[in-house]
């Protein structure tokens, strides 16, 4: 696999759900990805992580259910971390139950430390804030809420068949 050239052939990962969805969280043996933004980020794992992708998200491993996601710095200054998600299919802009549960495993296992109980993740959708209980909220199935990206009408006045 291409990532073996940096030394690391390992993938360290933590599981949870969120809503009864199935999260991976891959926190270490993962190349860096390169870029400024999100974006640009995902764009980059498409092309170069395909493989790390592969054998964390497919079977044997994995399953079609199971989402990941891949913990860097944020493009956007404001936001704590960024976030790249992933599934057994592709790279993807983002999710909101991979977004629920990366920011519970995150705080549980200080992941990323702060003050404040909303973590704001960058994600190539745009910046979205989760806010969670501290402590245990994976294993403890505390509460966790998300206000996610905006959602516009494309078109309405549609008929729905």
């Amino acid at each position: 696999h291409p990532w073996h050239a940096n030394g690391v052939s390992t993938l360290r990962t933590l599981d949870a759900h969120a809503g009864g969805a199935a999260l991976r969280l891959l926190v270490d043996g993962v190349p860096t990805p390169r870029g400024r933004t999100m974006t640009e980020r995902l764009a980059w794992a498409r092309a170069h992580a395909q493989d790390v992708r592969r054998v964390a998200m497919c079977e044997p491993r994995g399953h079609a259910g199971l989402r990941g996601a891949i913990l860097t710095e944020p493009g956007d200054t404001t936001a704590h971390a960024g976030v790249l998600f992933m599934d057994a299919d592709d790279y993807h802009a983002g999710s909101v139950h991979g977004a629920m549960a990366t920011a519970a495993l995150a705080r549980d296992y200080g992941l990323i430390t702060t003050g404040d109980a909303t973590l704001r993740l960058d994600t190539a959708a745009g910046v979205v804030q989760v806010t969670t209980t501290a402590g245990d909220a994976v294993r403890t199935g505390a509460r966790v809420s998300i206000a996610s990206v905006p959602a516009f009408v494309a078109r309405g006045g549609l008929a729905l068949a």
